[in-house]
């Protein structure tokens, strides 16, 4: 049906240049036009328009907020929460120094999440720029129908993210069933979690789910629309003009 729709689609461009002009140059020469701007212009200045109309912070603005905010938690940080003993996982400062390393993570995580939503909303944008091209609007839907591209990629980004929770679950719960561990937890060291062993067979892994039709169907259907809408047009315009057409 995406075929047929984006083959009904170009057909009618074509017949649109055809009754544009009475001669057959002209006629090709706005086809070209039309192959032109569909194929190489809006489709290969999608990265113009990302970083001139929709641009956002960039990854080097971001790194320097991270370096910040880490400043600005350390310095506010209790005394001690460098402090460190090895040999003594029960060591009192084990505790701050694994309440700062959170505070740290969390920090990052909420400056970085907010970058990352930034980028979905301008790759958004930038497609939205870019469905004045029936191959750019082919594209969409054929990502969409198999269940790849920016449709996967956002499939998998959700569950990682419910995946992410699973797993810490999992190793907080190892972590609690170890009567030498303190239960501290620090996202980045093992000074105040337990140390031992885990069982491979116990650990949860990430598996990539299937996209339902259900979801693909939804991801393709304002796509399909559109290239719909310009098909209808463009055919009753063209009818218009060779209606109008002088064959003499």
């Amino acid at each position: 049906i995406i075929g047929m729709t984006f083959i009904a689609c170009i057909a009618a461009f074509g017949m649109l240049a055809s009754v544009l002009s009475k001669s057959a140059n002209v006629s090709m020469l706005i086809t070209l036009t039309f192959w032109l701007v569909f194929v190489a212009v809006v489709p290969n200045t999608a990265l113009f328009w990302a970083q001139t109309i929709f641009g956002i912070e960039s990854p080097e603005s971001i790194s320097e907020r991270v370096y910040q905010e880490r400043q600005e938690i350390n310095n506010n940080a209790p005394e001690g929460s460098w402090s460190s003993n090895g040999s003594n996982p029960f060591f009192y400062r084990h505790e701050l120094r694994a309440n700062n390393q959170t505070n740290l993570m969390n920090s990052e995580k909420r400056i970085r999440d907010a970058y990352y939503l930034d980028m979905f909303r301008q790759l958004k944008r930038v497609r939205l720029a870019t469905l004045l091209s029936p191959v750019s609007l082919f594209e969409y839907m054929s990502d969409s129908i198999i269940g790849g591209g920016f449709v996967r990629f956002m499939k998998n980004w959700k569950d990682l993210h419910t995946y992410q929770e699973r797993f810490l679950v999992f190793f907080k719960d190892k972590d609690a069933a170890d009567p030498d561990s303190p239960h501290w937890y620090n996202p980045y060291e093992d000074y105040s979690t337990t140390r031992k062993p885990v069982n491979f067979e116990e650990v949860p892994l990430y598996t990539e789910g299937v996209i339902s039709l259900a979801d693909r169907f939804s991801a393709l259907s304002f796509y399909l629309v559109i290239m719909l809408l310009y098909t209808i047009v463009i055919y009753f315009l063209s009818f218009v003009l060779f209606v109008r057409y002088d064959v003499r």
